[in-house]
């Protein structure tokens, strides 16, 4: 388990959101990768399932990053409280763990609690807690306190996204949606 993010891939990484024909994938993926964030479905998942847990509620969603057509990393991002969500998955295929798939994908994430106003991100994570902080500190987002023991799977981490910083630069501004979040397309933020 590490998280040497300075491999360079010469292979484009698309980022995109989950399609129903995405579950098998997606499920053999949080099956045979141990994730960054957030539990393994205890059972197989399914369209339906990612369809009621990502995509009934616009500030839910859920990512997919492929290379060649192959799913390599999930991201999940759920509404929890006003002005806060939860990282729910952050899930990388261990063949691709040392290239920068998790920071595309938690940066997807930043910018969609940007654009939907979330000032808090919270995440409970499998993987060493200094790794994880980083990570995400890589990605603008600020560590602000742990709720359990810190080394314990439970320990739930407490991020605060910092508004007036995205990946180094002093400002940033979200793109908005093209038209209203009625469906998983509209609901992506644009990824730049």
């Amino acid at each position: 388990m590490h998280l040497n993010t300075t491999a360079p891939i010469t292979r484009p990484i698309r980022l995109r959101p989950f399609r129903d024909d995405d579950a098998n994938a997606v499920a053999s993926l949080l099956a045979q990768s141990e994730p960054m964030v957030g539990p393994v479905p205890p059972n197989p998942l399914t369209a339906a399932d990612v369809e009621a847990d990502y995509f009934t509620q616009p500030p839910n969603h859920l990512w997919i990053a492929e290379i060649d057509g192959i799913v390599v990393g999930v991201a999940g991002l759920q509404h929890e409280q006003p002005m806060i969500a939860r990282l729910t998955q952050l899930c990388i295929d261990d063949a691709w763990e040392d290239a920068d798939i998790p920071e595309q994908l938690l940066i997807a994430a930043v910018q969609h609690c940007h654009y939907f106003g979330y000032l808090k991100l919270v995440a409970q994570t499998t993987w060493p807690t200094a790794q994880i902080i980083n990570l995400f500190a890589r990605c603008g987002l600020r560590y602000t306190r742990h709720r359990g023991d810190i080394d314990d799977a439970s320990c739930l981490l407490e991020f605060y996204v910092d508004l007036y910083r995205q990946n180094g630069q002093a400002h940033f501004t979200p793109a908005p949606p093209a038209k209203p979040a009625t469906s998983r397309q509209s609901q992506a933020v644009a990824l730049r």
